[in-house]
């Protein structure tokens, strides 16, 4: 080669000069089933990091294993011209085979499928099963319909780290979502019911982290938020007519904080070791069958209590109304010490599970006034900046969506919206 040629090539990188591009740009790409690929497995198999595979609407029977940094979406219709997860459903069923109907990857993403049939399967000296199994990976699960697996609708393990967004978890076999052996788990803007066991539950050492947000958690056969070997935070969620406890929580650091529980079958919020210091603020606990908070008092304030153990609207200056809300743990100086206090919360309709607070409730700005628990939402929250007990307070309540001339409604669906923040009261009438 001669001087001429390196000159030619120095002037040409000068003039016009080389952008490097990042690979996961220039190689993304799109897959489609069942037009490019007949089954998803092998769309998966194609795709690399940062591609996205689209699924039009219909029943996949197969066992899939999501992939590294791929988005796997369903809902399309068949020329994937539109998007609609609820008139394209898209099923994955794992019926033909035992195992986990979804196998976890780290970074994927499972957005707008009917996930269903996951069941156990034993391996040598393990076992893995569920709908969706992730055990030491990471994963975002949104917009799915979760149910009729085995053990559980979502199994995390192993130090996972998983968002779990917006999906309807129902009737299965075990727990809702389960989480054990060192699990951190982002739950928010779920529908959890119907499960054999707990709605979110948890076991085996090290303590998993959960925070749990803005979930609507009701008739489950065990307790609505099983957090005994899990710490983390529990808040703005509604928890009701679960078999056992609302919560049931041990190991701390925990924060149970703006939920409102109601018609638990055991205590509203369960503390296992009565003397744990777990953090128990401005809830609204209402109409548990065995007690209200059933804990000695440690980290108890600001929580509206009301007719819990059959104790209907009782004096709390009565030491048997006091004691029956904490399951006999607590008097009339504790009570008043940690500033709960026994009230009818005036929920809107609680006979058809409307838990938003009349203009006239006593919950309305009477929370801990510590600016950290202020509210920022309005509507849902009402009053003045103060905290508002219940799941529609604090900084951490929806903003709701309302249609034109009707009240607003609180939705644990896909489409909250951003409303204005201006402060507002309801006023009632007749």
């Amino acid at each position: 080669m001669n001087k001429q040629f390196f000159f030619t090539c120095y002037m040409m990188l000068t003039l016009h000069p080389v952008t490097l591009i990042p690979s996961q740009m220039v190689l993304a790409a799109t897959q489609r089933v069942p037009s490019q690929f007949s089954t998803i497995s092998k769309a998966l198999d194609a795709a690399d990091i940062g591609d996205t595979v689209k699924v039009a609407g219909g029943t996949y029977i197969e066992h899939i294993k999501l992939k590294d940094g791929v988005t796997l979406q369903g809902g399309w219709n068949g020329d994937f011209t539109n998007r609609n997860i609820s008139t394209n459903e898209t099923i994955i069923d794992g019926i033909k085979e035992k195992g986990p109907t979804v196998n976890g990857a780290d970074n994927a993403v499972l957005d707008g499928f009917t996930v269903i049939n996951g069941s156990l399967e034993n391996k040598g000296e393990s076992t893995q099963g569920s709908g969706i199994y992730c055990r030491g990976t990471s994963l975002t699960i949104v917009n799915n319909t979760i149910k009729n697996n085995s053990p559980s609708g979502v199994f995390c393990s192993d130090k996972s780290t998983a968002k779990i967004i917006k999906n309807r978890i129902h009737d299965n076999g075990q727990a809702g979502i389960f989480v054990q052996k060192g699990a951190d788990i982002f739950i928010q803007f779920n529908t959890i019911w119907g499960n054999k066991y707990s709605g979110i539950g948890s076991s085996k050492p090290p303590l998993s982290k959960i925070i749990a947000r803005n979930n609507i958690i009701y008739k489950n056969e065990r307790s609505g938020i099983n957090a005994l070997f899990a710490t983390g935070i529990i808040e703005n969620n509604i928890i009701y007519e679960n078999k056992r406890a609302g919560i049931n929580g041990n190991a701390t650091p925990l924060s149970i904080i703006n939920n409102t529980i109601v018609k638990n079958g055991w205590a509203g919020i369960l503390v296992e070791i009565p003397e744990s210091e777990i953090t128990i603020k401005n809830n609204i606990i209402s109409e548990n069958v065995e007690a209200g908070i059933r804990s000695i008092g440690q980290g108890v304030s600001y929580n509206l209590l009301f007719s819990n153990n059959d104790t209907g609207d009782c004096n709390p200056e009565h030491l048997w109304c006091v004691k029956a809300q904490y399951g006999g743990y607590g008097d009339e100086i504790s009570f008043k010490r940690h500033k709960d206090f026994i009230a009818n919360p005036q929920f809107i309709d609680a006979a058809n599970n409307d838990y938003r607070l009349r203009g006239t409730s006593p919950a309305i700005d009477a929370g801990d006034p510590d600016s950290t628990y202020n509210d920022v939402n309005f509507p849902s929250s009402l009053g003045s900046e103060i905290n508002d007990i219940g799941a529609f307070g604090g900084p951490q309540a929806i903003i709701e969506k309302a249609k034109a001339n009707h009240a607003p409604l609180a939705d644990s669906g896909s489409d909250y919206v951003l409303t204005s923040k201006k402060k507002s009261v309801i006023l009632e009438s007749g």
